[in-house]
Parts: C-alpha cells; sequence; structure tokens
C-alpha cells in the first residue's frame, strides 16, 4: 500500500497541472526561492482558514484541494525577537519548525496507512514541509458535531471534553482496572485494518449500579440519601452520554488516535473536525496537533 501511494504521489508531482494552473504557479515560484506565504499572498488566493501553526488557502480553480502553509504571520512571545527564526517560539509556543512537523505528520504516508479514513488526504508537499497539498473537506458546525457523537444540542464543549478525557485516559490505562476511568469506561481495541470497522463491544460504557466503594443509600440521612441520588444521576449521564460517543465507529478511532498520540482532548471539537467525500462522507481530523520531532 504504501508503494503505491507513492508511486500515485510520484506520479502527480511529475504532472501537477492534475490540481490547476493557479497550484503550478504557486509552486514554481516557491521552488525558485520564493517564500511560500508571501508567494500564496502575491498570487491572490485566498485564505479561508487559520490557525496557530498554519493557514489554509484555497486554490480558485481546484475545489478538491487546498493549500496549508505555515504561520509566519504570529508575534514573538518574547518582544524583539523573530519567531520565525530557527528556535525561536512564537506567543502559542511555537518554533518555525514545530510549524513544518504539523505538515510532515499529516503528510506522513505510514500514518495515514495505520489510521486509514481518519485525516484530508494528502497529495504534495514543499521538501521542508513549509507547505503541504490536502483533501479539502467540508465544515461541520457545533450541532452536526453533537449530532455525529449522539449528545444533547446543549451540551457544552466543557462537558464533551471531560467525556473525551475519560475515555482516552480508559484507552491508556487498559492495563490498570483500578484506574478511575473504568468506572465509566470499559476496555478499547484497536481498529480492524482489513474491514476498517470498529468493535463496539468493548468499547461501550461498563455499567454499574455504583462505583466501587460507593455507600448504600439505604444507611444514609435524607440529606445525605439526596445528594448520593445526584452523585449517582450524574454518573449515570456521564455513562450515557460516552456510549453514545461510542456508538460512532469514526470518533472511536479517532479517539483511540489521540490516546496513542496523546493528543490534548481539547482537539476533540467541531472546528477541527470535516466531512470528507473522498471518505464517503466521513468525519476526518483536520488538525491532530502533532508537533513534536520525529525520534
Amino acid at each position: 500500500m504504501k508503494q503505491i501511494l507513492n508511486e500515485w504521489r510520484k506520479f502527480l508531482n511529475e504532472d501537477s497541472s492534475f490540481f490547476g494552473k493557479k497550484f503550478v504557479e504557486y509552486k514554481s515560484l516557491v521552488e525558485n526561492g520564493g517564500d511560500p506565504l508571501w508567494t500564496a499572498h502575491k498570487i491572490g488566493l485566498k485564505e479561508v482558514g487559520r490557525g496557530s501553526s498554519r493557514i489554509v488557502f484555497e486554490l480558485p480553480d481546484n475545489r478538491d484541494f487546498v493549500l496549508k502553509i505555515i504561520n509566519k504571520e504570529e508575534i514573538s512571545l518574547i518582544p524583539g525577537e523573530d519567531p520565525n527564526e530557527e528556535g525561536i517560539v512564537d506567543r502559542h509556543g511555537f518554533t518555525i519548525q514545530k510549524k513544518r512537523n504539523a505538515n510532515m505528520y499529516e503528510a506522513d504516508i505510514k500514518i495515514q496507512i495505520e489510521n486509514p479514513s481518519l485525516f484530508p488526504k494528502s497529495t504534495e508537499y514543499a521538501e521542508d514541509y513549509s507547505w503541504i497539498l490536502v483533501e479539502r473537506v467540508e465544515p461541520i458546525t457545533q450541532k452536526e458535531f453533537r449530532d455525529q457523537l449522539g449528545l444533547p444540542g446543549d451540551i457544552p464543549f466543557i462537558t464533551i471534553m471531560g467525556l473525551v478525557s475519560l475515555i482516552i485516559e480508559a484507552k491508556q490505562n487498559i492495563e490498570n482496572k483500578k484506574h478511575y476511568s473504568h468506572e465509566f469506561v470499559a476496555e478499547s481495541t484497536e481498529t480492524n485494518d482489513e474491514d476498517e470497522t470498529v468493535s463496539m463491544s468493548d468499547l461501550e460504557t461498563d455499567i454499574v449500579n455504583e462505583p466501587s466503594g460507593a455507600q448504600s443509600t439505604m444507611a444514609l440521612g435524607d440529606d445525605e440519601k439526596g445528594n448520593n441520588n445526584i452523585k449517582k444521576s450524574t454518573q449515570t449521564a456521564l455513562k450515557e452520554n460516552i456510549k453514545s460517543i461510542l456508538r460512532n465507529p469514526q470518533a472511536v478511532r479517532i479517539l483511540l488516535l489521540m490516546a496513542k498520540y496523546n493528543i490534548p482532548p481539547n482537539e476533540f471539537k467541531a472546528g477541527n473536525m470535516g466531512i470528507s467525500k473522498l471518505n464517503g462522507g466521513k468525519m476526518v481530523f483536520l488538525d491532530s496537533s502533532m508537533w513534536d520531532d520525529k525520534e
């Protein structure tokens, strides 16, 4: 599979016109010494998205792919320093190399093969990963995001983060059955690479009447009973919401990926997801927040 993808990329690199004249113009200017970001502005590419590490531009004659260019328009963390010099951090704590790394991970064939259908498809990229060309995906609204997960429309983001944290921690502590996360989430299993399906049986919430060690309400006073009932109600709601999330196989794949690469729970959000046409309308991860140098 890796060889096939490499051959496909080689073919595309030999005929960049496949992606339109504007991309050919951009690539030629950059390969001849033009700054990747300044060149995009110079030839009139339209900015359609911006993050702390990269800026996204659309191509006027290609609606299927976008350019992700490292963000060199941030201010320095320390006044007077140039955040675009090697080793200098910007206000987000990113060096220019970490921004390149974000593109490198997204363009990595090995990661795409190991985690099929989780990222937008990447095609071309600069030798130094200052830019990459990737599949354009449809943005997802807050409502659509919650609908995908089977969650109430008014559930706050901080609550979703808590649910995601429990699922990730349960996976990362799968051998430690006494870890608190297992009160809410049972053991997780890896994605089946053959049919790209996920077994839900081992991922759904471990339903228990009460957390281990909890006191029985029979021996408590009225106030204590009331407080305990509130706690049980909250725990039940947490379990039901976790079950809803784990009913979405694509969400499970993304969460397993996050557990594997220690991606922060706050990256699991509507603004960081999109719908891929090439993956049959599945939700994909737009920015995995992997910046560290590969070992």
